[in-house]
């Protein structure tokens, strides 16, 4: 059977679908091809020279020498370089600068007018060495006001402050998975040298740690401090900061962890999860619905379902493993701290908790949502377990979960289990591999000290 598939091409890429669009010139609806312009389009070998020099030794005799090579790097990716001397860390990458006139937000004409006005100079890349000469720490080593030895993290996260998310990135703010990993490295340089099993404790640790819970609990907990709590509803609360603490890396480094170390089949603090997984989904409706959920009677478009698309909620432990990267927990975050400080830094137009119908909220508006959200967690774990009994909604694979779907995360219909949150093999041939616990798994991990200077 012959096959034949007709691929279509612009200047400035594929034509990757059609659709309609205003003539600017006559005001008419007009068919348009959209495509997506991409810096590296037709030159995917343009990264050869940066490994070339990457991998002859005759070239690269430390940092610097990997810093310039990494400026021939087309590709945006993330490149460290470590020896005895130095750290340093690249996020290379043709970065194009856009026309001042057009909103990024929106698509623009291909007519020539509106093109690219060349690249961001290797010299302004996110690009850093540690020691070095400066006083500017790289990031992540300010540790409770003090600068300590010097180190870079990075799991996803934006690779500098100040720099901007991608089109399709909707989810920089104050909150992302790197503070798991960041927040132990720093608590450990803060007092001694980092050996290796204390940088792979810290990773392991980070691993395992649920973000909605380690970044959502104290703030939840400081915007009801002397709140009218029901009895319930304040052992609840306690439930979720005893799990949210970590006396083991000291204060400031939050836990909440989704772990079963004792292999008992159950999460530790498994009651905890289950709150949470609950309770998530309800303080994102309770902050945002008043703004952005269609009104009764009204022609408004779900506004929330569309921001959800293109940022879901969360990024929950599931089969994949890799889990936590975006979400709505800095925009949750973010909200919660101007209903207690409304002069934050960096805050919102105005405090969105507690609000409604274009009227900024306060602290007793934001508390009452809270409450209610965590009334209406309260409510649907009574009616899953059939007990009002915190002690009873455990994370258990004894749990039924008939209804929920293997490999895509926790049902906020079901019993909480740890099986739906395993790691799952994909099969090769005819062998199968079982599943293992969730952890939040890199791409792959390395090790490495080098007694020499390379």
């Amino acid at each position: 059977m012959l096959l034949t598939i007709q691929i279509e091409r612009t200047v400035h890429g594929p034509v990757i679908g059609r659709t309609t669009a205003i003539d600017p010139g006559t005001g008419r609806s007009v068919p348009v091809a959209v495509s997506s312009q991409r810096s590296t389009f037709g030159d995917e070998l343009g990264s050869a020279p940066a490994f070339l020099e990457w991998n002859d030794p005759d070239v690269i005799h430390g940092a610097t020498d990997f810093q310039r090579a990494a400026g021939k790097e087309t590709g945006t990716f993330n490149w460290t370089y470590v020896d005895s001397r130095d750290v340093a860390y690249n996020m290379s990458g043709k970065l194009p600068i856009r026309n001042p006139h057009i909103n990024p937000n929106f698509p623009t004409w291909g007519t020539g007018e509106w093109e690219w006005q060349g690249f961001v100079p290797v010299d302004l890349s996110a690009a850093d060495v540690h020691p070095r000469a400066s006083t500017v720490p790289p990031s992540g080593a300010i540790v409770n006001g003090t600068l300590v030895s010097g180190f870079f993290t990075n799991w996803n996260n934006k690779p500098a402050p100040g720099f901007s998310a991608a089109d399709s990135n909707f989810a920089y703010g104050p909150v992302y998975r790197v503070q798991s990993l960041s927040d132990r490295v720093g608590a450990i340089l803060a007092s001694r040298l980092a050996a290796p099993a204390d940088v792979i404790n810290a990773m392991e640790d980070a691993g395992s740690v649920d973000l909605d819970g380690s970044q959502l609990v104290p703030q939840v907990a400081a915007v009801l401090r002397g709140a009218a709590l029901t009895p319930a509803q304040a052992q609840v609360l306690r439930i979720l900061q005893s799990w949210a603490a970590d006396s083991f890396w000291g204060a400031g480094v939050t836990g909440a962890h989704r772990r079963d170390r004792s292999g008992s089949g159950s999460y530790e603090q498994g009651n905890a999860v289950t709150i949470m997984d609950k309770l998530y989904p309800r303080l994102a409706h309770a902050v945002f619905d008043p703004w952005l959920a269609p009104r009764p009677n009204s022609n408004d478009g779900d506004s929330f379902g569309m921001l959800a698309g293109l940022n879901p909620l969360n990024d929950p432990p599931r089969a994949q493993g890799s889990a936590y990267d975006g979400g709505w927990e800095g925009y949750l975050q973010r909200a919660l701290r101007q209903a207690l400080n409304p002069r934050i830094p960096n805050g919102y137009s105005q405090v969105y908790c507690g609000g409604a119908n274009g009227r900024g909220g306060n602290l007793a508006s934001c508390r009452a949502a809270l409450k209610s959200a965590l009334q209406s967690t309260i409510d649907q774990l009574t009616s899953i377990y059939g007990s009002s009994d915190p002690a009873s909604w455990t994370c258990a694979r004894a749990n039924d979960t008939r209804g929920a779907d293997p490999g895509s995360g926790q049902n906020d219909s079901t019993r909480c289990n740890p099986e739906l949150d395993d790691i799952q093999y994909s099969a090769i041939g005819v062998g199968t591999v079982p599943s293992m616990p969730w952890v939040n798994r890199p791409t792959f991990q390395q090790v490495v000290q080098y007694p020499a200077q390379r």
